[in-house]
């Protein structure tokens, strides 16, 4: 994932446990960084069977 996140654009805020919280700039970068890794993960979950990825991405507060 460190890789997908860097490439576009973002960077790992923390990790807890195989939780990781990354920031993107630009809201679209981080939305295709999350589609990377959702079809990569796709692949290996193919071959490891019953393990199920979650991403919940969030806009943060908004300046008016």
């Amino acid at each position: 994932m460190t890789d997908v996140i860097q490439r576009n654009g973002g960077g790992i805020v923390k990790t807890i446990g195989d939780a990781v919280m990354a920031s993107f700039p630009v809201n679209v970068d981080g939305v295709k960084a999350a589609v990377e890794i959702l079809q990569e993960f796709r692949e290996m979950a193919t071959k490891l069977g019953g393990i199920e990825l979650k991403i919940g991405p969030t806009a943060g507060p908004r300046s008016r």
